[in-house]
């Protein structure tokens, strides 16, 4: 078996196992006015591989189309301007609206947002979508899929905008590259993120860990394979950034008297710290110890180090605050809009394309790092490098100066641990050490605030396990995922209850929106131990009860063997997990309001069974009854011994 590629009038028909690809012209956006393209110079070539070029008004692209074994095609295309002018480049739907399916019966889509931001994960409503990166198709029963991505996306942000046929059938999808209507010198030639096409009949699962594959190779990664998953503790998620250096060290000295500075191995002051005091506007930008830590920062790590931990700080490189001496003193650095203002945001994003804020930044985290002693750093909200706009170079995408501004600190950084956090996530790969997924965790299970930001609400644990789990395929391959904290109290902190105050975000606070049950609290337990990636504790060890810390200490029990997401997609909000071998765990997750009952077909387990032929597995599930917001974790060969018909355990 292996891909069909044909030329039919002005398309190129690509063909696997009876998923069908049809590639357009290409259509660009230069100088404001869309235009689409007109294929020519279409060969092939003595390696097997079909060249071509669309020719546009004033740009030129050409396309390779590399097939391989196993259902992979890979695209490789290059914009190229021959005028004798410059040109704004806006948007490059490469292949115009790129046809897909067919009758392949896919009836789920898998998005991904930008972001922490948006969509993430299986979306079974046909509505406008847009995902980034890559983009999935599968069945309910996942028994066909196949994934589309762009691998390298540090030119351009890459997104895919999807639109089902009228008959459910396939798919009509503009693949985007952004340009953002840079100036595009005469001459001046680009090379666009490679397309790839995972088509195979392995799962969806395994496709979206192969892309996250294809995009190391092609960006990068800082995976150590024989280093340890990096744990610590984080002053955030009790304190919300009211906490002084008392209160860090007093959670320095219990977390060691209690012996637990192997399995929290960083002490990471979050957010707050560079403030006079607790009431006074946020000064982001001036990254400079307030008046609550007095001895300064030195003196922490200094403190923390000696106590047998590594010392870890968060700061918002990218940004600045309107009360900041920063903004105040360099109003010119900021990304302005194409009217001449500055973003009208509460915090203001920096010109990552002038040489003198990288400056900046590089003498940040030299201090950070050379002067205060830093293991570790946190970088939240860096989108802010990346916001379209009005910037000192022209010529260049936010792409390109959002990456310019993290090898900055990570050249800084050398081999200390980066975490990135509130990124544009993607643009990341080959950078950090860390990633966090997606929405703020909470002592509490839901919190429905600003939902056409966050479907699934913020500040909460249901919002974060759905990007712990949907993004889980990421973990060991381009990055350590961060899922967020754990938490597991009944309760609200006193600086919590001041942080979200009577109404946040539009949402009117109550006593049930404090507190986590013992169910809700081990389905958080459950899912970083399964997904298997970084564990920040943020909880006052002594305030926990014997039982809450029974479940923190069980977040460190994780699975020996890989656990992957079972190819099940019937409900997205019923997720099941599956560590490999024939002993493995498998973990069942409802995310739902009300007690659920699932039947799984034991063909989607396969890794778990003991080489079982599928004609004998055919007609026979799984079934359980899951109650509402839990995780049920069962015992692979248990589960399959109850559930396997006889004469099943044959082998081939």
């Amino acid at each position: 078996m292996g891909w069909k590629i044909d030329v039919l009038r002005d398309s190129i028909v690509c063909e696997y196992a009876g998923k069908r690809f049809l590639l357009g012209p290409d259509v660009v956006g230069s100088e404001g006015v869309p235009a689409t393209g007109r294929l020519t110079a279409v060969q092939w070539t003595k390696d097997g591989h079909l060249v071509w070029e669309c020719v546009l008004p004033g740009l030129l692209i050409r396309h390779c189309a590399i097939p391989s074994s196993g259902g992979l095609l890979r695209i490789e295309s290059e914009l190229c301007n021959p005028a004798g002018t410059d040109l704004h480049v806006g948007n490059v739907d490469l292949f115009g609206l790129l046809e897909v399916g067919d009758g392949c019966g896919w009836d789920r889509s898998f998005v991904s947002a930008q972001t922490m931001l948006g969509d993430e994960g299986i979306i079974v409503e046909d509505r406008d979508l847009a995902s980034y990166g890559y983009f999935g198709m599968t069945t309910a029963d996942g028994r066909s899929s196949a994934v589309l991505g762009f691998v390298d996306v540090r030119e351009s942000f890459c997104l895919f905008i999807p639109r089902r046929t009228q008959d459910g059938s396939g798919y009509r999808i503009l693949a985007r590259c952004c340009l953002e209507g840079i100036r595009f010198s005469s001459g001046r030639a680009m090379i666009l993120s490679p397309l790839v096409i995972l088509a195979d009949e392995t799962g969806m699962s395994a496709q979206l860990a192969a892309y996250a594959r294809l995009a190391a190779g092609c960006m990068g990664t800082r995976i150590d394979l024989n280093g340890a998953v990096k744990t610590g503790w984080c002053s955030w998620y009790t304190y919300y950034g009211r906490e002084n250096e008392a209160d860090i060290l007093r959670n320095v000295r219990m977390l060691a008297e209690a012996g637990l500075q192997e399995k929290f191995k960083v002490i990471q002051l979050d957010d707050g710290w560079n403030l006079p005091s607790n009431e006074h506007p946020k000064v982001w930008g001036d990254w400079v110890p307030g008046a609550k830590f007095p001895r300064g920062m030195r003196a922490v790590v200094d403190d923390i180090h000696t106590a047998g931990f590594e010392a870890g700080l968060w700061l918002a490189p990218f940004t600045a605050s309107e009360d900041s001496q920063l903004y105040k003193t360099h109003p010119d650095w900021f990304v302005g809009s194409t009217e001449g203002s500055i973003l009208m945001l509460p915090e203001y994003g920096l010109d990552l394309s002038r040489p003198e804020v990288l400056a900046y930044l590089k003498e940040t985290f030299h201090r950070v790092f050379q002067e205060w002693a830093f293991d570790y750093v946190k970088l939240d909200f860096l989108l802010y490098g990346s916001m379209e706009g009005r910037r000192h170079d022209d010529t260049v995408t936010s792409a390109q100066v959002f990456r310019k501004g993290l090898e900055v600190i990570r050249e800084v950084a050398g081999d200390r641990f980066v975490l990135a956090c509130g990124a544009p996530i993607l643009q990341c790969a080959g950078l950090v050490d860390g990633m966090r997924l997606g929405a703020d965790v909470g002592a509490r299970w839901a919190l429905p605030v600003n939902v056409p930001a966050w479907p699934h609400g913020n500040c909460a644990v249901k919002p974060a396990a759905v990007s712990a789990f949907y993004r889980d395929f990421y973990n060991g391959i381009l990055w350590q995922n961060d899922p967020d904290c754990i938490v597991v109290r009944d309760c609200g902190t006193a600086d919590e209850r001041v942080m979200f105050g009577h109404r946040f975000i539009g949402h009117d606070m109550t006593e049930a929106d404090y507190g986590l049950s013992q169910q809700e609290a081990a389905f958080w337990v459950e899912t970083l131990r399964m997904t298997g990636g970084m564990l920040l504790l943020s909880e006052v060890w002594e305030a926990l009860s014997p039982e809450q810390r029974q479940l923190v200490l069980r977040c460190c029990e994780k699975p020996a063997g890989h656990v992957r997401m079972v190819d099940w997609y019937v409900d997205p909000e019923v997720v099941v997990l599956q560590e490999e071998g024939s002993d493995g765990e498998i973990g069942f997750f409802n995310m739902k309001d009300a007690e659920t009952e699932v039947r799984i077909p034991l063909s989607r387990f396969r890794a778990g069974l003991r080489q079982v032929s599928e004609e004998r597995l055919a007609g026979h599930a799984i079934t359980l009854m899951l109650p509402a917001r839990s995780a049920t974790i069962r015992t692979s060969s248990v589960l399959m011994e109850a559930h396997m018909p006889q004469g099943a355990e044959e082998r081939r």
